[in-house]
């Protein structure tokens, strides 16, 4: 299971380096926004294999963005993406274990669905 944590001001240079490593620009990838969406959206950031995963709540739907790795790669996104699906289903969430993915670019979105069509 991924180990999800609060996300507080004492991550922002991990958030920061995941952010200047991603090859994907958006500002819901900054740093800053990243601590400020817990207020919100009660956000939880996990760091595994390298990998930066977030996730949020949209009233009581969770919803998450999608896994940064730190070196920038792609190449195993397909194994981070298992890893979600695998902590998702293990959590029980709702909507029926659905992986729902918010706030994505047409690239990334591109890649999601290469992997699962």
């Amino acid at each position: 299971m991924i180990n999800w944590r609060t996300t507080t001001l004492s991550d922002l240079e991990t958030l920061q380096k995941y952010a200047l490593s991603n090859k994907f620009f958006a500002n819901n990838y900054g740093a800053v926004n990243s601590v400020l969406y817990e207020k919100k959206f009660r956000s939880q950031i996990a760091v595994e294999n390298g990998w930066l995963f977030e996730k949020f709540y949209d009233g009581q739907e969770v919803c998450f963005d999608f896994p940064h790795s730190l070196t920038g790669e792609s190449e195993n996104i397909k194994s981070a993406l298992l890893l979600l699906a695998d902590d998702a289903k293990n959590a029980a969430l709702p909507e029926n274990n659905k992986l729902i993915f918010e706030n994505i670019l047409r690239e990334e979105k591109d890649i999601l669905l290469n992997h699962f069509p």
